[in-house]
Order: structure tokens, then sequence, then C-alpha cells
């Protein structure tokens, strides 16, 4: 650390800035400031205009006995991209290191001392509007310090840090607590400390993320040239150091002339990581849940930011992630919408904190997600085109049958939450396939009914097919690791057929289109296997008729029917299950044409 001799104003180079006394200065910077070359020549440095910041510094610190001062712009050498870089690292350690800080606000003619002034008068509208409290640097170098003292234009001393306390937290929000105490910035959300930079604007886009480090404790390269990517990587690097999930709190924003600002919908879906402090503008109205009971735990991955917690339903297919933040203002819960696509989850309507619940469903059980880091305009196009044309399954059961499990394939397309394929590539054909298990409860009949869904969307034909079929042979319970074929005596109408595709293990990325195509093709030219319907007639025991010489059967049905919801923009596909139990004559059953051409066709077990 190079520091200044206030007697001579020389440099001289500290190892350990702990072991000496010095004053530090901080303001905002104006044109000809002394550089690090300029002070080695104080003749030619004292015709700069910047000189005198310099030269009144040390005339204070000397006043008071201070051996050292450091001024920014003369005591690092910026041609070093080593020692800039160490500089900005260890600048909030320097200033809380330093005996005093002085606020040098050149833009502040009062001379009224700061704690004399009443709200809203003339001289707090100055100071509130005062350039040090706009820039980001300066956010730090009022936090650090345990001592600091404003000045105005003239030098005259004003007031203290902790004098000003009240009327400090008025104009930065930041709680005068924390200004009194930094130890107390651990305990501070992320999207509160955040929401301190919000309005603070840097000459250079990648110091709106370095002049943070010292904020969140946090080191890091500079590597100036990364532009918007700096703040991305201060957020990894919070990440890496805090459970904090308030470090995704934040809105899409877009600022007005005015310098308010209103929520942004240029884009539809997001990473879950922020681009910049702005977003984080509405951060000290979040206060923690004490009371939460969600579990989250949340790292960097390769594929984005891994997240191991329990999710809600929302509306739209919508993931809903509770934050454990709560709205001041409103008492409302803070969520973040996700959705999932193929190549993982991004975030939804980033423009809101604020979710619709579907309190019908409960919570899921705490599964993994990989949330998309940011999402640009381009990708947010092949997102939606990705959700374009999905195939959503509705499964509806009379109360005595229920789903017993379902096997997707392929699986890597397969949303659990909303039981739904999301397409890879909505441009290209598509094929997939359910396998199904059905089981009675309550009372009903204690057999199940193993099914396959097989469903498909044809890039020659732009049709989508979806079939429904009792499977022949024993399918797998992939969740149970167990095979299963139906006992008892049983009929059944609507078995798979050898001209209906297989989907099951199928990967459509290694699999050229042709392929797929042509299954396709070939489940929709054989109209005889467009089954849509499966019956299972299983014969009932008939304790209850021993004098009767009828014989009762249980006839199961299972329906598939497809529907086409299209807007402007997409087209979604509905398949409805639907199910059916009845106990009937056997004769009866019999007697009806559909049967007879079921036994004609020998398809009994």
């Amino acid at each position: 650390m190079w520091l200044l001799d206030t007697q001579t104003l020389k440099l001289q180079e500290i190892v350990d800035p702990s072991t000496v006394n010095y004053a530090i200065l901080s303001h905002t910077w104006e044109h000809d400031e002394v550089s690090f070359q300029d002070i080695s020549d104080l003749d030619s440095a004292r015709k700069k205009a910047g000189f005198s910041k310099i030269a009144k510094t040390c005339e204070i610190a000397r006043q008071r006995s201070i051996p050292y001062a450091w001024v920014e712009t003369c005591c690092i050498d910026k041609s070093s991209s080593a020692e800039l870089s160490e500089a900005i690292n260890s600048m909030f350690q320097w200033y809380n290191l330093s005996v005093v800080c002085f606020v040098y606000l050149s833009d502040f003619t009062f001379d009224v001392p700061f704690f004399s002034f009443t709200t809203y008068t003339v001289e707090e509208k100055a100071l509130n509007s005062s350039r040090w409290f706009t820039r980001g640097w300066t956010l730090q170098e009022l936090i650090a310090p345990s001592s600091v003292t404003f000045y105005n234009t003239r030098w005259k001393a004003l007031a203290t840090k902790d004098e000003l306390a009240e009327k400090l937290e008025r104009i930065t929000s930041i709680p005068h607590a924390v200004l009194e105490s930094r130890q107390l910035l651990r305990t501070v959300p992320v999207a509160v400390k955040m929401s301190w930079a919000a309005h603070r604007k840097t000459k250079r886009i990648e110091d709106q993320a370095y002049s943070l480090l010292g904020i969140f404790d946090i080191n890091m390269p500079m590597l100036y040239g990364e532009g918007s990517r700096a703040f991305r990587r201060l957020q990894e690097e919070i990440a890496r150091e805090t459970n904090d999930l308030s470090l995704f709190a934040w809105q899409a924003k877009e600022r007005l002339p005015n310098g308010s600002f209103m929520p942004s919908r240029k884009q539809e879906f997001r990473g879950i990581l922020s681009r910049s402090p702005e977003e984080f503008v509405d951060g000290p109205k979040l206060h923690r849940n004490t009371n939460d009971e969600d579990v989250c735990d949340f790292s960097l991955a390769n594929k984005g930011v891994r997240i191991d917690t329990t999710f809600r339903k929302g509306k739209n297919g919508i993931y809903v992630m509770n934050l454990g933040l709560s709205d001041s203002e409103t008492g409302a819960d803070v969520c973040i919408s996700l959705v999932r696509t193929a190549d993982g989850f991004v975030r939804s309507h980033p423009w809101t904190l604020f979710c619709d619940i579907d309190d019908s469903f409960p919570k899921n059980q705490a599964f993994t997600a990989y949330v998309r880091k940011d999402v640009d305009f381009y990708e947010e196009m092949w997102i939606k085109r990705r959700l374009y044309r999905s195939f959503h399954i509705n499964i509806t059961l009379p109360p005595s049958l229920e789903v017993d499990f379902i096997n997707p394939h392929p699986r890597q397309f397969w949303d659990d939450f909303f039981s739904t394929f999301i397409r890879p590539n909505p441009s290209e054909s598509f094929g997939a396939s359910i396998d199904i298990g059905i089981k009675g409860v309550d009372g009903g009949p204690d057999v199940r009914y193993p099914m396959r869904i097989t469903l498909a969307w044809s890039k020659l034909t732009n049709r989508a097919h979806a079939v429904i079929h009792s499977t022949e042979h024993p399918i797998e319970d992939e969740s149970q690791g167990q095979k299963f074929k139906t006992p008892g005596r049983r009929m059944v109408l609507g078995r798979l057929r050898d001209e209906i595709p297989s989907f099951k293990k199928d990967d459509s990325f290694g699999k050229p289109t042709t392929s797929i195509e042509d299954r396709v093709k070939s489940m929709s030219e054989h109209t005889r296997s467009h089954s849509e319907k499966v019956y299972f007639v299983d014969e009932e025991s008939n304790e209850q008729l021993q004098d009767s010489e009828a014989k009762l059967a249980r006839v199961t049905t299972f329906e598939i029917s497809l529907e086409t919801s299209s807007d402007f923009l997409f087209t979604e596909y509905y398949i409805l299950v639907t199910g059916q139990v009845r106990v009937m004559d056997l004769a009866t059953v019999l007697g009806t044409d559909q049967f007879r051409n079921l036994l004609a066709l020998g398809v009994k077990d």
C-alpha cells in the first residue's frame, strides 16, 4: 500500500497498513486529477486542479497528528494491472483500517452543520442531491471506516457519520445500525445490500461489481473489458460463500429518464442471476421469514445453479420457489417462478417476486433443479420454441382406481411435476411413450392394468397423434425395479400391436430425424392400430349370487383423447386419459358386437 507522508507529500510503501495511522479521502473524481506518476514531481502536480484535495487532506491530517494519508487518485499505480487489482480487492479493508475518513462534497456549498438540518430544508435537499451519494465507489467508503467526517466545498467540517446516521439512512437506505457498526453487514440479506447500490452509477460497467467486493467480503480478479459479466461473477462468488436465497430476489427493471424504475417485460425468460444492482432496487422492503419451513441448498454447477429444494405448483406449468422472505409492506411471501425446459430450468416472469400458487396441490418432494445463470434474447427465443408443441398428460380416474406408476420415454424430456413432455426441437418430428400402471384402491378391483400411451408429432403432416394400448407382455415399474402381469382370467380389447413404434429408451439427440419420422409415419398409416379405448374384462367372483347361474364381469375402460390449444404464438397438446369401472353380467358383455369381435380376434388371455 502506498501512503503519502503528510509532512512532505512524498509516497512511501507500507507493507502492513495496520501498523501505521493514516487518514483517507473519499471524494468524487473531477477533471485534471493527480495520478501516481504525477505525484513524484510535486512542482508539476501542484499545477493540476486535483492537487488541492491532496494538499488539504494532508493538512487536516497533520492538524490531527496523523502521519500518513491515502488518496486514491495518486496512491495507486493504475499502469500496473496487478497493483490495481490488489488495490480494488483491498480497498474496503484500507478504508476500515484508517484512523479517519474525510468525505469531501465538492458540490455542497452550505456551511450549516448537517445535524442542525430539519427535514425537507433546502440544505437537506442539497445534501440528498450531492454527487457523492450517487457514485458506486463511495458506498463502501461510507460503510467501511469507523470514523467519517464530512466537509463542504470550502473544506468546512459539517458533521460526522455518527451524528448523521439517521439522515444518512434516509438518503442511502442503509440502516443506521450498520453505519454505526459495519460488523452487522453479515446479518443483512444479500438483496438488501445490493439495493444500496441500485441508484448509484460508475464510469465503467465492470465497476458496478468491483465496487461491491468489500460489501460482500469477496475477492476476485479484475478483468476490465468483460462488461456486465463482472456482475455475474460477483454473484457467483457470493453464491460460493453464502446460502442466502435473497441473492435471487431481484426483479427485471428499466430506468426511466427521471431516475426511477419500472418493471421490464422485455424478456419473459431469464436466468436466475441478475444483470445489475438496479434490479435489487426493492431490496429494502424484504425481510427474512423466521418461521420458514422450506429447506433449500444451492451451489454452482456447469449446468447453472444447482438448487435442492421443494417447489409449489403455480399456474400454466410454473414451478414456484419460495425464497424465505416476505414483503414488509404487504406481508406477502417472496417467490420466483421457474419453467422447465429440455435443458433445465429458467426463470419466468422475472419482473415480479410474487406468484399465484395452486393450493390444491401440496408441496412436492425435494428434488434437484439446475437453473440457467443467464438467458439472452436469442436463447429466450429458442426456449419459447422448445415449449412450443409440448404434450401435457392428464389422467382422471374414479375413486376406485389410482395411478401406480408412470414410466416416460425418453425420460430426459419429461417433466414429472406437470406430467409434460417438453420438445427438444419443435421443428422436428417427435415421438414418446408412457408406460403406466393403474391399480384398484379403496375397495376397488384388486388387479392392475398395464398400458402404454404412445404420442407423436409429424413434421411432414404437421399433425399430432396419441393412442393407448394394453401391453401384451409384462411391463416394468422402473421406480420399483419390478415386473408384473395381471393375473386371473381376462379379455382385453386394445392390445399393443407391432405396428405401433417403440420410443422406449429413445434419445432424439442421438437418432437421425428420419428414424423418428419413419416411426411416426408408421404409426399414422396403420389406422387399425389407432386405439383410443382399452377394455379389460375380468371375471368376477359370484359369492352373492350362489343360487344364480349368472356370471359377472368387471369391465374397466380407459379412453384417450387429444386436444389442441393454440394462440397466435403457441400450440400445445393435451392428452386426456379417463377411466371407468362397471360390473355387468358376463353374458350381456359378450353379447355386444364389440366383444364378439374381440373373441373372434382371439385376444383373450
